[in-house]
């Protein structure tokens, strides 16, 4: 089975630079660090030379630019858990599918956390939720079936 680098966790990756430069600066060579490890051997001596110039520590991962986000991985499987497990007309509400908004409005009562609809899309993509499923309603589907006054929904 061939091993994949690139699939790994940041601290999973942090680790096989760690590795791989301390046996790179033993000696082996890189073509076998890197067939070890499912990473190429331009990787392998270039992390070795960095290593030995600058210091094992110097491969520590660096922290990601941009904003944090919003919710964290525990707060992201509780709007998964509602949204998987239930139906808006069980809170009361009047649409029978979830609209990135309802989800929206639901974590802003709930855990107090402002979000936007696009956030909220973002979300879904990064828990892998089928966003494009019968449980959550196109904005465009929403709207259109509100201004013709429906608040029924038919399967699709």
């Amino acid at each position: 089975m061939k091993i994949d680098g690139r699939k790994f966790s940041t601290e999973e990756k942090h680790l096989i630079r760690r590795m791989a430069a301390q046996r790179y600066l033993e000696g082996e060579s890189p073509t076998r660090i890197a067939a070890s490890y499912g990473v190429s051997a331009v990787s392998v001596h270039r992390w070795g030379k960095q290593a030995g110039e600058a210091g094992i520590d110097s491969l520590s991962p660096k922290p990601k630019p941009g904003r944090p986000k919003k919710l964290t991985r525990e707060e992201d499987d509780e709007v998964f858990r509602w949204v998987a497990g239930g139906d808006p007309r069980q809170l009361g509400l009047y649409f029978g599918l979830w609209t990135r908004k309802i989800i929206a409005d639901q974590i802003e009562q709930r855990l107090g956390i402002a979000i936007s609809v696009t956030s909220v899309e973002s979300c879904f993509i990064a828990l892998a939720f089928p966003h494009k499923s019968r449980f959550v309603a196109p904005m465009s589907a929403t709207k259109s079936r509100l201004r013709n006054g429906s608040t029924s929904v038919t399967r699709r």
